[in-house]
C-alpha cells in the first residue's frame, strides 16, 4: 500500500473509478471477481462484506444501459439483475 492509498476519497466518482480499476485489474490477473468478499479491519475502522455480481449488459435501441456506449452487435434486452455464470 502506498501513502496515497491511505488518503481519504471524498468524491463518489473517484471511488467508483478506483473500484472499477481494481476489479478490472483483478479480472485481468485471472481472479474470478464475483461472490462475497469480507473486508475486515482490525484497527478500529469499520468492516464490510462486499457482494459482487457480474452483470449482463442491458441493450435498448442498440445502447448499453450499463455504460451508455453505442452497441451494434445485439439489440437483445435482458434483466439488469440477471447474473452471468461465466
Amino acid at each position: 500500500m502506498t501513502p496515497d492509498d491511505r488518503s481519504p476519497i471524498r468524491d463518489e466518482a473517484v471511488f467508483r473509478e478506483q473500484l472499477n480499476r481494481l476489479l478490472l485489474r483483478a479480472h485481468m490477473g485471472g481472479i474470478t471477481v464475483s461472490g462475497g468478499w469480507p473486508c475486515e479491519n482490525t484497527d478500529g475502522n469499520p468492516s464490510w462484506d462486499v457482494e459482487i455480481f457480474r452483470l449482463k449488459r442491458t441493450r435498448v435501441d442498440g445502447i448499453s444501459a450499463a455504460n451508455g456506449e453505442r452497441e451494434v452487435e445485439s439489440e437483445q434486452t435482458v434483466d439488469e439483475r440477471e447474473v452471468d455464470d461465466e
